[in-house]
């Protein structure tokens, strides 16, 4: 079955690219509930969102309930902990997954805090601008920020986070980073929500570090033209003329030959959050 008619690529083609890489998504994945946003008929076709553990999922495959904040209702999750996972969550035509940023067991607890760097009408060089400082205040308060494309337009950076802060300790963190940067790039950051109040400028979303939320990790596939995938990129990479198109489900192999995963070594080492806030609230006192 076609899933992207522009470049013919299929079904078989995506399963494919799972498969080469499923060893190294698994870790962002493991133990971690996680949502479906289902293509059955490719890109240019009907798309749904579907969260709960769908009639039919086979007795190996791990859930998880969680009782709603918001409703008090409660929602069987599938929980991903397995190659055979994966894979079939791209069979039911799953073309990118979607974990939470908390394990069973610590759902309360993320892992890490996401600022999410969505362009909408500001060219790229201006993400990159904006990523390179977000990168310089986080490495100077002690953090080590893992950077990747969205796979769509944007870029992604990830902090570590050691174990047991809240989601709103780490959205509390991620906003004081969000504005140190639009402090200091006002005319071409916001923190805006209301898209209309933006202009051109790069959006820093920091909202998405809520229990519930969900993340795509590294190496995922995004049902845009071309096929892209949200790549891991060294911090250096920024330096060149890079755009996310050129990291599609053709080019990632080579890549990933030449450079592993990229991702993974910032993830290795928790940030103490205390101490990082107390150097991010004297940056911005200063």
């Amino acid at each position: 079955k076609v899933y992207w008619p522009a470049e013919g690529y299929t079904k078989g083609d995506l399963i494919r690219h799972y498969e080469q890489v499923a060893d190294l998504l698994l870790p962002y994945l493991m133990d971690r509930p996680v949502h479906m946003l289902r293509y059955p008929d490719g890109i240019e076709g009907k798309s749904f969102y579907q969260r709960q553990a769908p009639e039919g999922l086979p007795e190996w495959f791990p859930t998880e309930t969680v009782v709603s904040r918001s409703s008090d209702e409660t929602h069987r999750h599938m929980v991903c902990t397995s190659r055979d996972a994966i894979l079939w969550l791209v069979n039911m035509g799953s073309i990118d997954l979607h974990p939470w940023m908390s394990r069973v067991g610590s759902l309360e607890s993320p892992d890490y805090v996401v600022i999410d760097l969505d362009p909408g009408s500001a060219p790229f060089r201006d993400v990159v601008r904006v990523a390179r400082v977000v990168g310089r205040i986080l490495r100077g308060i002690g953090a080590q920020p893992a950077l990747k494309t969205s796979g769509k337009s944007g870029l992604h950076i990830h902090v570590a986070l050691r174990r047991g802060y809240s989601y709103e300790q780490g959205r509390m963190f991620a906003e004081g980073v969000a504005r140190a940067v639009c402090r200091e790039l006002p005319e071409i950051a916001t923190v805006e929500r209301n898209v209309g109040s933006r202009g051109s400028r790069v959006y820093l979303d920091f909202m998405q570090n809520r229990t519930g939320q969900t993340v795509v990790p590294p190496y995922v596939v995004r049902p845009v033209r071309g096929a892209q995938v949200s790549a891991p990129l060294a911090w250096d990479e920024l330096e060149l003329a890079i755009e996310p198109s050129q990291f599609t489900i053709q080019t990632l192999p080579e890549r990933l030959a030449r450079h592993g995963d990229l991702f993974r070594p910032s993830l290795d080492t928790g940030l103490d959050l205390l101490d990082a806030v107390n150097a991010l609230q004297e940056l911005l006192r200063s």
